[in-house]
């Protein structure tokens, strides 16, 4: 739902500039809901990075040249978490946790554009090869979509499926199974789970190294992420965190991991996994991006996204957003061309 300035009680409004547009928090419902007239909207040939935003059944998208709000687009969905871009289709992919389906939207006009329904509770979605894979964590499995026609194809068991990690040549995907404490490796090749490997205490997010050797698992429980060598299929080490780790991420040679209730990222050393700094956020830390030489951190107790600039380690920037900021896609904005 677009919401215009008449729909603003004035005595419950609070305006803030954002550089190029205005915002405007709702105390109630608690929710801030953006003028899409005040927003400069997408633009050719520039770059984007998409944020769902779950306490507003809404995603946005941030200008990552002049690191602002540069568009809002309202679902139909309710509470969006996991988001994926599919440059080959010009689509954004938003899983819709308490609606049971997948929100379609067309870049870069930024609407929505249809709906697949999934299993319980979508946390996550990705693509491999050329299908669409979405956790159904409440439902135990994996919905497999086929992205022309948005049908489900395939379903994989699994208990609690949490998130997924894709590996570069998208051949391979990686599940984390919450409530077994291992992950699941899928083959797009033969459509058949083809190893299952042990991991620390409830498994939740996971990333890929750069260079596809490596697939990193935060264990959200066991406060620490296991080291997973992909060619061996096996894990080869479990490096200590922060408190209550979510998603991690990567650079050539660092590994970020964001805490939750430690309120930091940590910062290690991927040659010999050993942590080298904790970068303090404060609130709730969860979600994150790179672009360039700037890392984005969604941090819903302050509903802001946080900036941080890598090559001083510290929170540089603060973007407002609202409440519950999720996942941001993509993931690594130098894998995705400019709409």
């Amino acid at each position: 739902m677009h919401v215009s300035l008449k729909m603003v009680i004035a005595s419950s409004l609070v305006a803030l500039a954002t550089g190029s547009g205005a915002w405007y928090y709702l105390r109630a419902p608690d929710c801030m809901a953006w003028d899409p007239a005040s927003l400069p909207g997408i633009e050719s040939g520039k770059h984007y990075l998409y944020v769902a935003m779950g306490g507003c059944n809404s995603v946005l998208a941030i200008d990552t040249g002049t690191q602002t709000v540069a568009a809002y687009a309202s679902l139909a969905g309710r509470f969006p978490h996991g988001l994926m871009v599919d440059p080959k289709r010009k689509s954004l992919y938003v899983a819709n946790e308490k609606s049971d389906d997948l929100s379609v939207l067309g870049l870069p006009e930024f609407a929505p554009r249809a709906r697949a329904e999934t299993g319980d509770f979508p946390v996550d979605v990705t693509l491999m090869s050329d299908r669409i894979l979405v956790t159904n964590f409440s439902g135990d499995s994996v919905s497999v979509i086929d992205p022309a026609t948005l049908e489900a194809v395939w379903e994989v068991d699994s208990e609690a499926a949490t998130h997924f990690a894709v590996s570069p040549d998208r051949k391979y995907a990686y599940l984390s199974n919450w409530s077994e404490d291992t992950v699941s490796v899928l083959d797009s090749g033969v459509d058949a789970v083809v190893a299952v490997i042990r991991t620390g205490k409830r498994p939740n997010h996971l990333t890929f190294s750069r260079d596809g050797r490596f697939v990193y698992v935060t264990n959200y429980k066991g406060d620490s992420v296991t080291v997973i060598d992909h060619r061996a299929g096996r894990s080869i080490a479990e490096i200590p965190v922060g408190k209550r780790p979510m998603t991690p991420i990567t650079t050539a040679d660092r590994l970020y991991v964001a805490n939750i209730e430690s309120g930091t990222i940590s910062v290690i050393d991927i040659e010999n996994h050993q942590v080298l700094s904790e970068i303090p956020t404060g609130g709730n830390p969860q979600h994150m991006a790179i672009a360039g030489n700037w890392l984005y951190v969604t941090n819903p107790d302050l509903e802001l996204i946080q900036v941080i600039d890598l090559s001083q380690n510290r929170v540089v920037k603060e973007i407002l957003t609202g409440p519950s900021p999720q996942q941001i896609s993509p993931r690594y904005l130098s894998e995705v061309p400019p709409y």
